[in-house]
């Protein structure tokens, strides 16, 4: 439905308002936060009153690819508060103090898929014919003298990529904005007899796009 895909996996806290307090509290203490394992969820029964849903953990979704890899697709947190009032004898959720549903009474949040860069690295032979290079190494920065290198949460370790055997290397999960991709000197790059591009290269990424410089 309007060109959304529906997500599982997120994670919600509940709270209702306590007007002896005059604030917030968790709508049930015991059980806090609750998990979506399927792209909507009914919450059942809910007494009259004022609520507040929070995500507070997001999405990922798994696919294998046609080589057999396994990847992960996180996606940025929706961490706006969403407030809406539950009415007695009524079904759905509305703007609190009104008598408008909120989106047909349904509650939605969007989460962005974060990007990718996917580089391949080539030379060229004595004929002039391309060929991949296994084997280079790069590095992927925040800034243009590449002193900032970037770090993902979900990365086992840095930005250190290492080209296959299809000179091809990749950097997931990362947030919408410019990065620079700098090749490292290897020994793998010499003995095949060519130069490593020492110059950063600007990529640009937009949420859920696979780039490709």
């Amino acid at each position: 439905k309007d060109g959304l895909t529906g997500l599982t996996g997120a994670v919600f806290e509940l709270y209702r308002w306590d007007e002896s307090q005059g604030t917030y509290v968790y709508n049930n203490p015991d059980e806090p936060t609750f998990t979506m394992t399927g792209p909507s969820r009914t919450s059942g029964y809910l007494l009259p009153g004022r609520y507040k849903l929070v995500e507070i953990g997001a999405p990922a979704y798994v696919y294998t690819d046609s080589s057999g890899q396994e990847h992960t697709v996180r996606f940025e947190l929706d961490s706006t508060p969403v407030e809406f009032e539950v009415k007695a004898g009524a079904t759905g959720a509305y703007r609190p103090g009104t008598d408008q549903l909120i989106t047909d009474g349904v509650l939605k949040f969007y989460n962005s898929p974060k990007g990718s860069i996917q580089l391949t690295k080539y030379g060229e032979d004595a004929a002039g014919a391309k060929e991949t290079l296994a084997g280079a190494v790069f590095r992927l920065y925040t800034d243009p003298d590449c002193t900032a290198e970037v770090s993902v949460e979900s990365w086992s370790g840095d930005s250190l990529r290492t080209t296959d055997a299809f000179g091809v290397c990749i950097w997931e999960n990362l947030a919408p904005g410019t990065y620079y991709v700098k090749e490292m000197e290897t020994d793998a790059v010499k003995q095949a007899g060519y130069a490593v591009w020492s110059q950063p290269v600007a990529v640009a990424v937009e949420a859920g796009r696979l780039v490709k410089p």
